[in-house]
């Protein structure tokens, strides 16, 4: 399972969604970011590994 962050502030994330592929994650977290103008993250929920940053809708930083 792959879950969405929102960035609320520095160093505070916000869980929004969960989705069951990497991929599905990664392109809600990059619409939400466009539509929204703040960052986001792709978190892997199994083992707590950040797999994406999503930085104001500007593309991927791994």
């Amino acid at each position: 399972m792959y879950c969405i962050h929102r960035e609320e502030a520095p160093d505070r994330w916000i869980q929004d969604f969960c989705f069951k592929t990497e991929l599905r994650a990664f392109v809600r977290s990059r619409v939400m970011s466009k539509v929204n103008n703040c960052n986001y993250r792709v978190v892997d929920q199994g083992s707590s590994n950040v797999i994406a940053v999503v930085r104001q809708g500007k593309g991927l930083v791994m």
